[in-house]
């Protein structure tokens, strides 16, 4: 065997087992985001032909859509029917007429948008595209989809509207700077839309006040680490000094010896070194020079916690979580004010809440006490 010839045994050293970092999608993004969109038209063209269970559906599936016309319309009267609902799904539909999109593939497009924002998130933040297509394929082609996507009832929203929410709130816990701002209002929005969609959107307050309670919890931590760290920096700069003194002090006695031994090789008598003075020298080089006091009190400001950046924070992002709710709930009330006035209409008025009080009074005006048959 030459030195050309390759061995006949390998062995393999302990940097051949080690263990490979996994792998990142984002050189290949535009090839996952390619993907995304083709299962995004192959989804439209799976239900483009699906009609919408509307007109000849019963009670809340008919009411949605006459909601939705009295919106288009703006010369509807009051009627038992006017506000029976939250607004929230019958504007989608009013939305879907003003454009001249097919309600059917306006729904649709709602699910997949919801799906879309949260697998683009995920994909963002946690640097993997590959697993939020996946998972964006599995959201968009679910066998529910097929079917809800042609009600018209309000559970059409709630699904992409829990996507973005929980987009919104790994944006809020996860980032900082433009994504933490983006995610709260985000929070706000789709707590907006629910709060006029359902009435069971209030439940959503209670999981808010817990990602800000995870969130103030978060920036407490932070802050702790960050003072541990500078206290931790400050100690090794202050022994790293230390070590550096006494090298010099180390270097000075040994100059010192050198030209005493060297004096002494050529007979000239030196004066000792004065002890007083290597004292008051050792002790200049080994002792820490002093302060001023305005650094001591930068010191001291950078190694206390500021709740106040953190009260502050978290009182602009709750604002910006709940700005979007009042001014899209007092948008609805407004426009029902124009409508109809203020005060202008009574459902204690009615002629059948009028006809039904009068059967009651009979009821109760009975000389026996018992209702006639």
């Amino acid at each position: 065997m030459t030195h050309h010839d390759p061995p006949l045994f390998t062995m393999n050293t302990q940097s051949d087992w080690r263990v490979r970092p996994p792998n990142d999608d984002r050189p290949h993004l535009w090839r996952w985001i390619v993907l995304a969109l083709g299962l995004v038209v192959v989804k439209f063209w799976l239900v483009f032909h699906l009609p919408i269970h509307a007109l000849n559906a019963d009670r809340d599936n008919l009411r949605y859509i006459i909601l939705a016309t009295n919106l288009i319309d703006q010369d509807t009267t009051y009627d038992a029917f006017a506000l029976l609902r939250q607004p929230g799904y019958p504007v989608a539909i009013a939305l879907a007429h003003w454009l001249g999109i097919p309600l059917r593939l306006w729904q649709e497009g709602i699910y997949l948008v919801g799906g879309a924002v949260l697998a683009a998130i995920v994909a963002t933040i946690g640097h993997r595209p590959r697993v939020a297509t996946l998972c964006f394929g599995l959201y968009a082609f679910a066998p529910f989809s097929f079917h809800w996507n042609r009600q018209t009832l309000q559970e059409v929203l709630y699904l992409p509207l829990m996507a973005l929410w929980l987009g919104a709130v790994i944006a809020v816990i996860r980032c900082r700077g433009w994504g933490f701002w983006l995610g709260a209002i985000g929070q706000g929005m789709v707590l907006a839309v629910l709060w006029n969609t359902r009435p069971e959107g209030v439940l959503l307050v209670p999981a808010i006040g817990l990602v800000w309670a995870i969130v103030a919890w978060q920036r407490y931590r932070e802050q702790c680490e960050t003072i541990q760290r500078r206290q931790r920096e400050r100690l090794e700069a202050e022994y790293r000094d230390r070590l550096e003194a006494e090298a010099r002090l180390q270097e000075h006695l040994e100059r010192e010896i050198e030209a005493q031994l060297e004096a002494q090789l050529r007979g000239v008598v030196l004066p000792p070194p004065s002890l007083a003075l290597d004292d008051a020298m050792s002790s200049a080089v080994l002792s820490n020079p002093p302060e001023s006091p305005m650094r001591q009190r930068i010191k001291s400001e950078s190694e206390r916690l500021n709740h106040l950046a953190i009260v502050r924070e978290l009182c602009l992002g709750v604002a910006l979580t709940i700005v979007p709710v009042v001014i899209l709930t007092l948008g609805i009330c407004w426009s029902n004010a124009a409508n109809f006035g203020l005060f202008a209409t009574s459902d204690f008025k009615t002629p059948e809440f009028a006809a039904a009080y009068s059967a009651l009074a009979r009821v109760e005006g009975s000389p026996t006490g018992l209702s006639p048959k």
